[in-house]
């Protein structure tokens, strides 16, 4: 099957006898979540927040959104 988080390019040919002609794209399939996310260390001015990145999954990096409830 296909891996989680990887780009992969797709070509197709169109050919007329010794002819041809191509076009190709790229996708990304959806990476998996990260995991063991936990807060930690809770104070009134600071907290800690850990986790790991998926196993089996390609991914580039993370972006941490926070909001007050």
């Amino acid at each position: 099957g296909l891996v989680p988080g990887r780009q992969y390019q797709a070509e197709v040919l169109s050919l007329s006898g010794e002819l041809q002609n191509r076009a190709s794209t790229m996708g990304r399939t959806t990476p998996k979540p990260p995991v063991s996310f936990l807060f930690g260390g809770v104070t009134n001015t600071s907290l800690e927040i850990t986790w790991s990145g998926p196993a089996d999954c390609d991914y580039d990096d993370f972006d941490l959104q926070w909001s007050p409830p």
